[in-house]
């Protein structure tokens, strides 16, 4: 054979007890890498414990988190961040309670949205934000919900754009994408 042509290689073949010997050598490593992790984890949590709660009714001291005998950080545990005093103006305060929605007549479901649903109209796309503002407040006091979401398409420029919803179904999202174009002359598309 000519120098640099380029043959058949052999592989290295395994017989299956050898294949079985190399296998449980990479257990065997792999086991004891993390028993030794697990036992250096052991004795560095020994290091840094906190100490145990005291039995005679008297609280344990808390170790100042800003102070260490090393000159370093103070260790982080569940129990410093429970018992750690809060600088808190007001102690917290309940939820106020949910109010259930007053059923909507027939005659007002058109446009509104429906929780749970998922499909938004994008009924219009403006340079200017307050264009955009302005076709929101006359669709707002129709009773439809929605926003204005910014979009920066780079070379284009920065757009605005009013978007309606969400609705459960497409059905409902047509119909109502329907309406629009005739009464507004709205020529919009739905956003999944």
């Amino acid at each position: 054979m000519a120098r640099g042509s380029a043959g058949p290689r052999e592989f290295v073949r395994l017989t299956p007890v050898q294949f079985s010997i190399s296998v449980s050598i990479v257990v065997l490593l792999l086991a004891g890498a993390g028993l030794a992790g697990y036992f250096y984890g052991l004795g560095e949590a020994e290091k840094r414990s906190v100490p145990a709660p005291r039995t005679d009714g008297a609280q344990a001291p808390v170790p100042d988190p800003s102070s260490s005998e090393k000159g370093d950080r103070a260790p982080v545990t569940f129990y410093t961040v429970l018992t750690e005093p809060r600088n808190e103006a007001a102690p917290p305060q309940a939820p106020a309670p949910a109010k259930t929605p007053e059923p909507v007549p027939e005659k007002e479901k058109v446009g509104r949205p429906e929780t749970g649903g998922s499909l938004i109209l994008q009924v219009a796309s403006y340079k200017d934000r307050e264009a955009a503002k302005r076709q929101l407040e006359k669709l707002s006091a129709e009773g439809y919900a929605g926003t204005v979401q910014v979009a920066d398409l780079g070379d284009r420029g920065t757009w605005y754009r009013v978007r309606i919803g969400p609705y459960r179904n497409e059905k409902d999202a047509l119909k109502i994408l329907e309406k629009l174009r005739k009464e507004r002359n709205l020529k919009g598309y739905i956003v999944r």
